[in-house]
């Protein structure tokens, strides 16, 4: 597809032809975790989720509704990797893959979802033939990797996905003062992009290495950024900031329909902010999560992770087309698709 044409087929397909796209999306029965020969049979373009559990992800009806109304050729689908703890993903496993991927030119292209991102980072830096981005240098993660001719470009679009999700409800935002809770792979994303302009960050965490890890990245992004650390949710203070963004996961719906993952921020109610102030949360299913009730009654305003979701499928499309596309058409094609409510 040429590139600039992108927006008038948005345009043509939303104006004129609402009923290609039903209220409900029909997708067939998906194969979650996909043995290395079936990855290595696949016969047309093809574009995979690697995540350690994707039974929940509403993603694959959003790409597909992406994809009709732009024209575009192939599938969405999951590789779900299960891992071997809480923390930990299956490397070999998932170093098997990327083998089977760099073979089969008819897969496109990955995103990586969490255990997968530090990993996916690695295996790129490893391999001469394959590039690295900037963006995925600073974080030390990959949740993009883009076949590019003969080789993969791996990237980390999580930041400024972020940002735009975050401009879209709030764009006059430009907060300075922010916790982030979670230091996982979206967690030190957000941290990275936000650093520059912040003034203080406060970083929660259970895992001392983690934390250390990204107050270093924060440092290196902005030097006069003051960053304190936190090993648990109960001892943070978070009274003075503006924003304050659960990345860490917890309220994330489960397979199990009506049930959350109900591990405890621990977030004492009295240590969150007392003025003006934005949560968000990097969830989306259940639309509003435990961690955005609760701070929604201590007054906050605030945001679930739909939009950085869109974004991140706005910036992936686009460069899957070369095609520059807006957040707000991408959101038009997936709300008359029905995808999202």
């Amino acid at each position: 597809m040429e590139r600039g044409t992108a927006e008038a087929i948005i345009n043509r397909t939303v104006t004129f032809n609402s009923t290609m796209m039903t209220s409900s999306i029909a997708t067939p029965e998906l194969d979650f975790q996909p043995s290395l020969e079936k990855l290595a049979a696949i016969a047309h373009p093809t574009d995979f989720i690697v995540s350690g559990f994707l039974r929940a992800s509403r993603t694959f009806k959003v790409y597909e509704a992406v994809f009709k109304a732009l024209g575009v050729e192939g599938t969405y689908l999951p590789c779900e990797i299960p891992r071997i703890s809480e923390t930990l993903g299956n490397s070999s496993h998932f170093n098997e893959v990327m083998d089977v991927v760099r073979q089969n030119k008819n897969i496109r292209s990955l995103v990586i979802s969490d255990p997968y991102k530090i990993l996916a980072y690695e295996n790129i830096k490893a391999r001469a033939a394959d590039r690295l981005t900037q963006s995925a240098i600073d974080c030390g993660a990959v949740n993009l990797i883009i076949r590019e001719n003969e080789r993969l470009v791996g990237s980390n679009i999580d930041g400024r996905a972020f940002q735009m999700g975050l401009a879209e409800v709030f764009p006059d935002a430009r907060p300075k003062d922010i916790a982030i809770i979670g230091c996982g792979g979206v967690g030190s994303a957000v941290a990275i992009a936000l650093a520059p302009n912040a003034r203080s960050m406060v970083i929660v965490d259970t895992q001392r290495e983690q934390i250390s890890n990204v107050a270093d990245k924060i440092s290196k992004a902005n030097p006069l950024v003051k960053v304190s650390s936190v090993i648990r949710p109960r001892g943070a203070d978070l009274t003075e900031c503006d924003l304050v963004y659960n990345s860490s996961g917890v309220g994330k719906a489960s397979a199990i329909e009506g049930s959350e993952f109900l591990s405890p921020l621990n977030l004492e109610i009295d240590i969150l902010p007392a003025n003006a102030w934005i949560a968000v949360d990097a969830n989306y299913t259940p639309t509003k999560t435990q961690f955005l009730i609760e701070t929604e009654k201590r007054g906050a305003q605030i945001v679930n992770g739909a939009g950085h979701m869109l974004a991140f499928v706005t910036q992936h499309v686009g460069q899957l087309i070369q095609s520059e596309l807006t957040l707000a058409s991408i959101r038009e094609i997936v709300t008359r698709a029905g995808v999202l409510k």
